[in-house]
């Protein structure tokens, strides 16, 4: 967190990186985190299959298991992205807050808020800038929250796309195999 001074005002270039950081943050936010991590469970899926050999099991070839396995890694992050999102909110509600609570402590500036006059007229002034600071900043806040529902929100979207996509491609896989299944024992009976 970035201390308030005399020197800074609510632009100053540490409060704007801040908040840049936040939005760049975000935005690094991808589906699949890690490439090879994804690529290498594909491998342990179809390694698990072979050495469970287990003739019983829903999954019978190569692609059955694949879907599968996206399946299942995307509802383990659409999971993950819940945590994420909320683990971030949390962190924005911590800056917000601690923000606020240093506003109310803080004496302005003396170049933003003059000192001079009666006092009650300084204090009126030095009010109004407390209540804009805290606007400004319950506004960017605001902002924040959205941006990072937003982004959180269509990454889900995609998931729920990639679950979808894999659950039917799993269903044509097993129809498939049902098929070519029955016509084997239909050609040993006949």
């Amino acid at each position: 967190m970035t201390m308030f001074n005399e020197d800074q005002d609510n632009l100053s270039p540490e409060r704007f990186n801040s908040a840049k950081m936040n939005d760049e943050a975000v935005q690094m936010v991808t589906l699949i985190t890690d490439e090879q991590d994804y690529r290498e469970q594909f491998i342990d899926c179809r390694l698990q299959w072979i050495s469970d050999n287990d003739p019983h099991s829903h999954l019978k070839n190569f692609y059955m298991v694949d879907c599968q396995c996206e399946i299942n890694f995307f509802l383990s992050r659409q999971q993950e992205l819940v945590n994420e999102r909320d683990e971030h909110i949390h962190q924005i509600e911590q800056q917000y807050d601690r923000e606020v609570q240093e506003i109310q402590t803080i004496e302005p500036p003396e170049s933003v808020v003059p000192k001079i006059g009666p006092e009650h007229l300084v204090r009126e002034r030095i009010q109004q800038w407390r209540e804009q600071e805290i606007h400004t900043k319950t506004e960017r806040y605001h902002k924040d929250i959205q941006m990072i529902a937003d982004k959180y929100n269509s990454l889900h979207e995609q998931c729920e796309q990639r679950i979808h996509r894999a659950t039917a491609s799993y269903q044509e896989a097993f129809r498939v195999w049902r098929e070519e299944h029955n016509k084997d024992m239909g050609d040993r009976l006949g």
